[in-house]
């Protein structure tokens, strides 16, 4: 099956789960239509979930500022595991081909800014 019929048939959300679970490394991913039709299951389960919640929002407390242990706990968890992984991705080196590097460089020379931006 290629990339394009996979697409069409499943859809592009779908599709993406489906390659993230076929394989890990350098190896042949493994795609099979059952890992397809399963990842439809779970988004559309995800949606209907996420739909339900959005209808009940108003019956959520909301107490400001943060009063329970809980929440506190909780609040100072994420910050934690936003402090390592900041500390983390400072350390991660992204690796850029040759042609990248040559325009930044002439970017640079040019007084221009050496930002590298995501192409969607």
């Amino acid at each position: 099956m290629t990339l394009s019929t996979a697409i069409d048939t499943f859809g592009r959300d779908a599709t993406r789960l489906a390659l993230a679970d076929a394989g890990d490394g350098t190896d042949d991913a493994n795609f099979t239509e059952e890992t397809a039709n399963a990842a439809i299951l779970r988004i559309y389960t995800q949606l209907e979930w996420t739909k339900e919640v959005m209808e009940q929002l108003d019956t959520f407390r909301d107490e400001s500022p943060l009063t329970s242990f809980a929440d506190l706990w909780f609040n100072n968890e994420i910050n934690a595991l936003v402090r390592e992984a900041n500390q983390h991705y400072k350390k991660y080196v992204v690796p850029i081909d040759a042609t990248t590097l040559v325009r930044a460089s002439s970017s640079m020379q040019r007084g221009g800014s050496c930002r590298r931006h995501r192409s969607s």
